[in-house]
């Protein structure tokens, strides 16, 4: 864990972890894995002294990222105004259940399940169709706006 300033710290990520993904798929208990070791480190790693942690991963339903989901209270998944959008919303719910209903104990999941309208533009069509539909989708509690600034300094950065 690496110390960024007085509020925050950072667990970098690792660009190895599809093997330990195969490394654990035939694990016992391998969708608690994350759980059981921040408990054996929660200590040692002073957890305590965060008032949150943040994971990012895939939006998808591999091992990792249901690891991910059992030790966590808030999940948000961006959507996008696009064909894909809310088909992509309905599928990750419809696992996210399924995940739920095959849990030994389901008590362990205790995550909620949020959206967030990703990437939204001010001025073509898809995006104000897009819009017009969320107001009334009760897990969708942010829209962030498409930034060509994020594009070009990212951009920028990289040449």
């Amino acid at each position: 864990m690496i110390k960024i300033d007085e509020y925050s710290s950072i667990l970098p990520g690792y660009m190895r972890l599809d093997e330990v993904e195969k490394s654990i798929t035939t694990k016992s208990n391998k969708d608690m894995l994350l759980y059981m070791w921040l408990e054996d480190n929660y200590h040692k790693l002073n957890l305590e002294e965060f008032d949150f942690i943040i994971i990012d991963i895939r939006p998808d339903c591999s091992t990792i990222t249901k690891n991910a989901v059992v030790v966590s209270h808030s999940i948000f998944s961006p959507i996008t105004p696009s064909e894909h959008g809310f088909s992509s919303r309905d599928n990750l719910l419809e696992r996210f259940n399924e995940f739920k209903n095959e849990m030994i104990d389901f008590s362990y999941l205790t995550a909620n399940l949020y959206f967030i309208a990703n990437m939204v533009k001010h001025n073509t069509k898809s995006s104000i169709e897009f819009k017009k539909v969320l107001h009334k989708i009760d897990d969708i509690i942010a829209i962030f706006p498409h930034k060509e600034l994020f594009n070009n300094s990212t951009l920028e950065k990289s040449l």
